[in-house]
């Protein structure tokens, strides 16, 4: 529901004041909605939408609608089916016209919501008087021409009975169409028709006579693939990225462990022994005696130590 105000009201600069916007219903409780100002400074800007919330609903919570004059406060209500029923009147009805101020005049009983009045146009007939009028029972047009006698009904139906048309009818009046049992060659019944099966259709016949015969999932067509969704590219696309950088995964991890790790391997072996080749002569070079040599020279003097005593055991032998 929208209720348009017209009254505008201009503040000056540097200024304030209070206005009150008055909600002109008789039924401003068990309202949830909201309120719109428009502002606007100077003549050439736009406007400003300030919104203001409002509930005036029944509710334990220290809201609004225990500020409302003759709201309840926190009292509590049976819950009613519609919200145009009256919740603080035993579920009565609203007075439709008076809540939505004229837009929702009908209370329909059967929905028990207030409704438009239904546009009954009544165009006038010969004798200037209308054809039709609103019934207030069912919110629709009733027409007000004279209805049928019962000679008129039974005259009617005489001409219906003896129709070629009606024999025709008559034929099939009393079959069932879950008793038809159909043809289906690529296919199966459902009801009194035939679905066919994936890459098969129907195909219509036309007799000598001009009657037309179902050929029932008799053609083959050409299977189309169906489109797929955004969803259902986007899911293979990344399930085969996934698949394509594991095998490259796998084939890296292969290679390393075939090829390239021995490889790596004896080059930095081959470094590390030039390396220390280096340093030996290096040091060798300076004459000065590195850790390396003086483990040499010492494992030198206990060789030529035990050839010593090896020989006097010898030699006393």
């Amino acid at each position: 529901m929208v209720l348009v105000g017209g009254f505008e009201k201009e503040i000056d600069g540097k200024t304030s004041k209070n206005m009150s916007f008055m909600f002109s219903n008789l039924y401003p409780l068990d309202r949830v909605g909201s309120c719109k100002f428009y502002l606007k400074e100077g003549k050439d800007k736009q406007f400003l939408v300030h919104e203001m919330k409002f509930d005036t609903t029944p509710t334990n919570e220290d809201t609004s609608s225990s500020t409302v004059y003759g709201g309840g406060g926190n009292q509590f209500y049976k819950a009613c089916d519609t919200v145009d029923n009256n919740i603080r009147n035993s579920c009565k009805p609203f007075d439709c016209s008076a809540k939505y101020n004229g837009f929702r005049n009908y209370y329909n009983k059967v929905t028990k919501r207030c409704e438009p009045v239904f546009t009954c146009a009544t165009p006038l007939g010969d004798d200037d008087l209308p054809d039709s009028a609103f019934d207030m029972d069912f919110n629709s047009c009733k027409s007000l021409e004279p209805k049928m006698s019962k000679e008129e009904e039974e005259a009617a139906q005489n001409l219906m009975n003896k129709s070629p048309l009606q024999k025709e009818i008559n034929q099939y009046a009393d079959i069932n169409a879950e008793e038809i049992v159909l043809s289906c060659k690529n296919g199966y019944q459902e009801d009194n028709h035939c679905r066919c099966n994936r890459g098969w259709k129907t195909v219509s016949k036309k007799t000598k006579d001009g009657a037309l015969t179902m050929d029932w999932c008799s053609k083959k067509v050409p299977i189309i693939p169906s489109k797929a969704t955004p969803t259902a590219r986007w899911t293979v696309f990344g399930m085969l990225t996934i698949a394509t950088i594991g095998f490259l995964v796998l084939i890296g991890y292969l290679w390393w462990r075939w090829f390239l790790g021995d490889m790596v391997r004896d080059y930095l072996e081959r470094r590390r022994s030039a390396a220390a080749k280096e340093v030996y002569s290096d040091s060798e070079g300076e004459g000065e005696h590195s850790p390396t040599q003086g483990k040499s020279q010492k494992r030198q003097d206990y060789s030529d130590e035990e050839e010593d005593e090896y020989g006097d055991l010898y030699s006393e032998y």
